[in-house]
């Protein structure tokens, strides 16, 4: 069995209108693939959750059709089973994940070649602890983790998102919500540990720990050229 994970309203409906193209293939009946919709934010995790505690037995793969948000979500809702391969058909706005992963093919073309001819990357994952307590779960993130500036510009494009905005160009998403966050900026005070290096009492606009070399919808980080993983 393949689970698909759909968020709809991802990419302005571009997942949803790919998930048809593909619900019409015949390998989506051949491979014995089911679909579940997400229908708000934390879902998708929630039902990565569920479906791997019922079929983790005769689960194939965790197909994701959606953006990095979907993607995040569902990695950390499927942590406890790290052997069920998590796909991803990326339809967001920013795909940073396939950007870093090298994806070229999109759509209808990537899910039959998931699904018939499969190539498989164990990745690194990045972690941390939410408010810096314990009893919250340590988290899992694919990308990158940002603080400060780069906190509040992605803080302002999901409020965004969830508002059901609609912007005209989606190239133009974090831009804007780059200008509207820097006039109210302000540093922010962080202990650093790197490499067993610490530094106490840095001020700082902005931090980014990176996974891989792009963030913010494409933006390059040049400071991480490949993605942090391993091909098996």
């Amino acid at each position: 069995m393949n689970i698909i994970i759909v968020n709809p309203v991802a990419g302005k409906g571009k997942a949803a209108k790919m998930y048809r193209r593909i619900q019409r293939d015949h390998s989506y009946k051949a491979e014995n693939c089911r679909a579940f919709f997400t229908q708000e934010e934390g879902h998708a995790e929630r039902i990565a959750r569920q479906v791997t505690e019922i079929y983790q037995d005769t689960l194939s793969s965790i197909i994701v059709l959606g953006g990095d948000g979907t993607l995040h979500e569902v990695v950390n809702g499927a942590r406890s089973y790290p052997s069920i391969p998590i796909c991803f058909l990326p339809a967001g706005t920013g795909n940073d994940f396939a950007r870093g992963l090298g994806l070229r093919e999109r759509g209808l073309p990537l899910f039959r070649n998931m699904i018939r001819r499969p190539r498989i990357h164990q990745l690194r994952l990045g972690c941390y602890d939410l408010h810096g307590r314990k009893r919250n779960g340590t988290r899992l993130f694919l990308n990158s983790i940002g603080f400060g500036l780069d906190g509040r510009i992605a803080g302002r494009v999901t409020k965004s998102r969830n508002k059901g905005k609609r912007r005209l160009f989606s190239s133009l998403t974090y831009p804007a919500a780059l200008l509207a966050s820097i006039r109210n900026s302000a540093p922010i005070k962080v202990d650093l540990d790197i490499d067993g290096v610490f530094y106490p009492g840095r001020e700082i606009m902005m931090l980014t720990i990176a996974n891989h070399p792009y963030f913010g919808g494409g933006d390059e980080d040049s400071a991480a050229r490949r993605f942090n993983q391993r091909r098996v």
